[in-house]
């Protein structure tokens, strides 16, 4: 108990005085958002590993048998997001192992712990009691492994944060930033001109160099539709929309 005694205050505070991280405006409107169920839609470039690390960090020293789990499309996402605790726990001078499973993973004394988790649907089946649940770059996270995911926080009644780039038109991040109800969800939208660590001068120079497509997706964070697909899914629905059938 001797962390959530020492670390239990609120995370914005936690940021600002343990590990004396400076967070622009929005970074700690996200830190201090709360809920069970969060998503953060956001720019390339504006820190959302750190934000997401500095969430992790707080949990995992001020839950009790705190279990983070963290899923990324690559495990080299993962084990970045991972260094980043690490480096905070030792800032804190926070003793800490792996748990002797997962090779990229931390456990403190008191038996809280964090680690990467597969990007194969049948090998996170058997994940339970996570109490925080992180999916970076979630809108490259296939359907069906997230789908495998959702269980582990059944019992636990755990906390999950879908933090993504957005991509196509396509997958779970899409339908549940686009479809389900704002009060199923707490929504951060972060654009590039939210950041202030984005010159006007980078974003010009990625804009020229990588197309408008790509710098809409990536810094303006606008869904788009995939190029491979035949139809515009807006524009067939709208025609299917008005569409009536011929009368005899």
């Amino acid at each position: 108990m001797e962390n959530e005694a020492r670390f239990g205050q609120d995370v914005s505070a936690f940021a600002r005085v343990e590990l004396e991280f400076t967070a622009d405006a929005k970074q700690m409107e996200v830190l201090t958002a709360g809920g069970k169920r969060v998503m953060l839609c956001c720019s390339r470039q504006w820190g959302k590993s750190t934000v997401a690390a500095v969430l992790a960090t707080h949990h995992l020293l001020s839950q009790p048998k705190a279990v983070i789990g963290v899923m990324c499309p690559v495990e080299s996402q993962a084990a970045e997001l991972l260094r980043k605790v690490r480096e905070f726990l030792t800032q804190l001078h926070i003793p800490f192992t792996t748990d002797r499973i997962h090779r990229q993973s931390i456990e403190l004394k008191g038996g809280a712990r964090m680690m990467a988790v597969s990007s194969r649907a049948d090998s996170v089946r058997g994940l339970s009691a996570v109490t925080l649940l992180i999916v970076d770059e979630a809108a490259y996270v296939a359907d069906d492994v997230y789908d495998a995911l959702r269980p582990a926080l059944a019992v636990s009644g755990g906390t999950i944060w879908l933090i993504s780039t957005p991509a196509d038109k396509q997958g779970f991040f899409w339908q549940s930033w686009e479809k389900e109800t704002v009060e199923e969800w707490k929504r951060f939208l972060v654009t590039a001109k939210d950041c202030p660590r984005l010159s006007a001068e980078f974003l010009q120079e990625e804009l020229r160099t990588r197309g408008e497509r790509r710098f809409r997706q990536e810094y303006e964070c606008e869904f788009l539709e995939d190029l491979r697909a035949v139809w515009n899914v807006d524009l067939l629905l709208t025609s299917v929309a008005g569409f009536r059938p011929l009368e005899a």
